[in-house]
């Protein structure tokens, strides 16, 4: 099963994990940057392992959330610097080999995205500074 994964997440051996990573500048990211939307694998002693994918390049996916039955995950992209850029994409895996395919992204006007979540027929976005707003897509 893949899944998005908070700190005390159960983790089972051979599950699939998605990380996204802040792989561009913002006012509150120090340190280094990673290229985007990584999939990890589960090993036998509980520790993620590397599943040989390449990570999937994008600006800043933040926020990761799993399609409750399809193979898609919905990754938020956090831009404060240029506010028209923030985005979802939404993204294929493959569960074998843990590619990341992106398949649509859709732009989201009204602040800096910040967590997306689905019921599996919509997508619910939300966005912060200036003004903070909240969005549907179906």
């Amino acid at each position: 099963e893949f899944a998005t994964m908070p700190t005390s997440f159960p983790l089972a051996a051979g599950m699939l994990v998605a990380v996204g990573t802040y792989s561009r500048r913002a006012g509150h990211v120090p340190g280094t940057l990673g290229r985007g939307v990584y999939t990890l694998r589960i090993d036998e002693s509980g520790r993620p392992s590397d599943t040989g994918a390449q990570p999937l390049e994008l600006p800043n996916p933040t926020y990761l959330v799993r399609h409750p039955s399809k193979p898609v995950i919905y990754a938020c992209q956090e831009m404060d610097v240029d506010v028209e850029s923030n985005a979802v994409t939404a993204i294929s895996f493959d569960e074998r080999t843990g590619v990341l395919t992106a398949m649509n992204t859709v732009k989201l006007p009204g602040g800096v995205a910040c967590h997306v979540d689905t019921d599996g027929e919509f997508l619910f976005a939300a966005c912060y500074m200036p003004t903070g707003s909240t969005g549907v897509v179906h």
